[in-house]
């Protein structure tokens, strides 16, 4: 029952299975039944559930990319996201928390991230992680609080994958009571936490593939 915890209480999975989620187990119900309880749009329901990141958690707002995919986007880092985007430098991860992620494909752009944020104000690492040896990528395990905290961290990053590829990432951390000045350096517009909140799409709406089969026992016949 823990998993059920992570989701709504009106959720659906990538099938298209709608949920009435009580907390202890998963009741169907019907799409009508669904868009009536969440007041969400078929346009919407498809929207998210066709996203490169289907399984978002936090509430946020669809940014189209390249390859012309919708892609959900933490929404209180959504207008600086989509800054980044509009002048080149195009994100590949954001993640909305106590500390804040935005990560980069493209190497040039540090020179500009530390010319904005100052270079008294940031903190590079030179990082390397080996998929095939270390397990998913985080940054708590390298992160320094006393060291970190009050700084924008700049991660240059080399990935070797498990087919031996290697890759690199840029990534930009900071601490979230640092959200107002990092809008103000880049001169984005921010707007109040709680207008953001309200316009938002609700996240924790799309149920992992593991976690229904987790949870079949779950599901109300």
């Amino acid at each position: 029952m823990e998993k059920l915890k992570i989701y709504r209480e009106y959720c659906y999975d990538m099938d298209y299975n709608f949920y009435h989620n009580t907390g202890k187990e998963l009741i169907p119900i019907t799409r009508k039944e669904y868009k009536d309880k969440t007041g969400e749009s078929d346009y919407i329901i498809d929207k998210l559930r066709n996203s490169r990141y289907a399984f978002q958690l936090n509430d946020y707002f669809f940014l189209k990319i390249e390859d012309s995919k919708y892609v959900p986007i933490d929404y209180l880092l959504f207008n600086l996201v989509k800054y980044f985007n509009n002048i080149g430098f195009k994100t590949n991860y954001v993640q909305q928390g106590r500390v804040f992620h935005i990560g980069f494909y493209y190497k040039d752009v540090v020179p500009f991230l530390i010319e904005k944020l100052g270079e008294e104000n940031t903190i590079i690492l030179h990082l390397k992680h080996d998929f095939r040896t270390e397990g998913n990528f985080t940054i708590s395990k390298y992160w320094d609080e006393a060291r970190y905290s009050g700084k924008f961290v700049i991660e240059e990053r080399e990935n070797t994958f498990p087919d031996g590829s290697k890759r690199k990432a840029i990534g930009l951390y900071f601490d979230n009571f640092l959200l107002n000045l990092i809008y103000a350096k880049f001169g984005v517009k921010r707007e109040k936490n709680s207008e953001l909140k309200e316009k938002a799409h609700k996240g924790r709406r799309i149920i992992r593939p593991i976690h229904i089969t987790a949870m079949t026992d779950l599901i109300r016949e």
